[in-house]
């Protein structure tokens, strides 16, 4: 079983320096003083300013427009025309919508998100003072202290006390935790951190129900916070019916669509290549066997992906996609935080309801092989 390793105060204070140089810029300005000049480019206060495509994807949000609509504007009256209306409706609710804050990477000096004031999040520095108040008030260990190039940050700590042995599931043995998250679009939030004791790979998830987002460090918000936190130590840091789940997915196989997706997951997040991929996702291997019995899986729908069984489990799949993100070499990330992006995705497909091929049923009319199935009308 792998030791679990546990950064210094040093090490903490270091990484907490870095955050606090790569935090955003925040401007708060009236939707008056801007104008959409392109896409990529937003003039604030007479000023034109790189945008991010996220950030534009906010500024349409703001404006309530449906995304549909617009391509659909554009696809009539090209992109000009759709800046020009954009421009419009941004001057028909200046009077109404008030004020905005403009995120700005300090780096690139980029918006990269344009939030309404009520859902801007805090500062790196407010976050990590949240983090020091709860490390400290519920005896956590730091093991994971992520910092991204655009200032945004991931904290995993795990309890010294709090364990989770999954029954009848010998090697299914976890230390739990809280993962603590900050960034211009996700906000702040909170999350169950399990960390599997085998090879000691990570793994949260937005979709569990203990998921909590702080919207800011009001007192009312903050209250609401620790008493969020006070019930998930509680709970030992255990997301509701968390053994059930892991039994479930060790029984299900996992679906080809659920299998190229953890490998999008993966090259997405990472620089690792397609032949050093297939030790944590055997998409190859599985893409192979199908071809051998005549399926050529390049040309199913998205429907028969999601019908299409593997011979890899949910389970184990999920573990490759954690163990890839907790202990591939350096060489494979640009940055660091990569790695939890991938343990959040990971998350994610463990935590959904249902699993693609979860329902499938044998049926005594399925084609097999040397069984003819043809017209029986």
């Amino acid at each position: 079983m792998a030791k679990i390793t546990t950064i210094s105060q040093s090490v903490f204070d270091q990484h907490a320096k870095a955050a606090v140089a790569k935090q955003p810029i925040r401007k708060q300005a009236s939707l008056g003083s801007l104008e959409l000049i392109d896409k990529n480019t937003l003039s604030v206060e007479g000023t034109p300013i790189p945008m991010s495509t996220g950030a534009f994807k906010d500024f349409i949000e703001i404006l309530r427009i449906p995304k549909a609509f617009l391509g659909r504007f554009e696809s009539s009256f090209g992109e000009e025309g759709a800046g020009q209306f954009l421009n419009r409706m941004r001057t028909a609710m200046a009077g109404n919508s008030g004020e905005v804050i403009l995120i700005v990477d300090p780096i690139d000096r980029k918006i990269t998100a344009i939030r309404h004031p009520n859902h801007v999040g805090i500062t790196n520095e407010g976050f990590l003072g949240l983090i020091r108040e709860n490390v400290d008030r519920y005896d956590l260990q730091v093991s994971d202290f992520y910092v991204g190039p655009d200032g945004s940050l991931n904290v995993n700590a795990i309890s010294p006390t709090g364990f989770l042995q999954v029954p009848g599931m010998k090697k299914e043995i976890f230390n739990t935790g809280v993962s603590f998250s900050n960034s211009s679009r996700g906000g702040t939030e909170v999350s169950p951190y399990l960390m599997r004791l085998v090879c000691s790979n990570g793994m949260m998830s937005r979709s569990f129900a203990e998921h909590y987002n702080l919207k800011g460090l009001e007192k009312e918000q903050v209250e609401r916070f620790n008493e969020h936190m006070l019930q998930l130590q509680t709970n030992g840091f255990q997301p509701q019916g968390i053994s059930d789940k892991v039994v479930k997915a060790d029984m299900v196989r996992a679906s080809l669509s659920e299998m190229q997706t953890a490998a999008s997951t993966l090259m997405g997040n990472s620089k690792v290549e397609w032949k050093d991929l297939q030790r944590w996702v055997p998409l190859q291997d599985t893409t192979d066997t199908f071809a051998r019995h005549g399926l050529d899986t390049s040309r199913f729908t998205r429907l028969q992906q999601k019908n299409a069984t593997t011979g890899t489990t949910l389970w184990s799949l999920v573990n490759g996609m954690t163990n890839f993100a907790s202990n591939a070499p350096k060489l494979y990330f640009d940055d660091e935080i990569q790695r939890s992006r991938i343990m959040v995705q990971a998350g994610n497909l463990f935590a959904r309801d249902t699993y693609d091929t979860e329902n499938l049923v044998l049926s005594p009319y399925a084609e097999e092989a040397g069984v003819d199935t043809g017209d029986r009308w």
